[in-house]
């Protein structure tokens, strides 16, 4: 069985794009940045 974990799951302190608009770009991880650039 997988477990997949939704964006609405995780808490909205904990969220890539939250933390981005908080705190600024250079606090995401690489991965997290193209996510959100791409929009996925």
């Amino acid at each position: 069985m997988t477990y997949s974990l939704r964006i609405i799951d995780i808490p909205s302190t904990e969220r890539p794009r939250e933390r981005m608009l908080a705190h600024g770009v250079k606090h995401l991880k690489n991965a997290e940045f193209i996510a959100i650039f791409l929009g996925t």
